[in-house]
């Protein structure tokens, strides 16, 4: 992500609450505007030893989603990525794990 340190803190803050509420709670974490794939499992791994050292909790990670500048174009045109840019990085990897979760 463009601030990485604050998304990690929110995404734990988020995650403390929501185990607070639901200690079962099946929460996966998709990493959004990674460099690549690797970076992106990187930025997942950081966040899932602060959960288990913390929280002692593991969420899963459901897929990270690529830095693209197509998305900034469906933005500014209202448009959904994977409507206007469906080749896209962007657009595959929501494609990808969309269907990982509808599969279970």
């Amino acid at each position: 992500t463009t601030d990485e340190p604050t998304a990690l803190t929110d995404a734990y803050a988020f995650m403390k609450l929501r185990y607070q509420d639901d200690p079962d709670a099946d929460i996966r974490i998709v990493v959004n505007m990674a460099s690549s794939e690797s970076q992106g499992e990187q930025t997942f791994r950081t966040l899932r030893k602060a959960c288990e050292t913390f929280l002692k909790k593991t969420p899963e990670l459901a897929g990270v989603v690529r830095h693209d500048a197509k998305v900034r174009d469906a933005i500014r045109h209202q448009s959904p990525i994977l409507t206007r840019h469906p080749t896209c990085d962007a657009a595959r990897d929501v494609e990808r794990i969309a269907r990982a979760i509808v599969r279970g």
